[in-house]
């Protein structure tokens, strides 16, 4: 399994992300931030929750379709599919 994601590693270091997913992987990243964000405060936590539905809303759909799109390329399907989901 380690062999199996050193390969994986590789392969996708060679070959550039698509823009798409590139895009998709730094919105996942921030979505995530919020998701796990701390609230001091009630005007935060709204800032917060307005950032989310604003930001994140539909971005498990995305993960999906792009899960689609590139079904036949083992790399970045394995990259995407370890993205866990946050608006479902």
């Amino acid at each position: 399994m380690i062999l199996f994601a050193v390969v994986l590693a590789a392969s996708v270091a060679t070959q550039p992300l698509p823009a798409e997913v590139r895009a998709f992987l730094r919105r996942h990243r921030h979505c995530d931030a919020l998701a796990y964000m701390d609230y001091p405060d009630v005007t935060t936590a709204h800032r917060v929750e307005e950032a989310m539905r604003r930001d994140c809303t539909g971005i498990d759909a995305e993960k999906r379709r792009l899960l689609r799109r590139y079904h036949n390329n083992r790399a970045l399907r394995s990259i995407l599919a370890q993205r866990e989901n946050i608006d479902s």
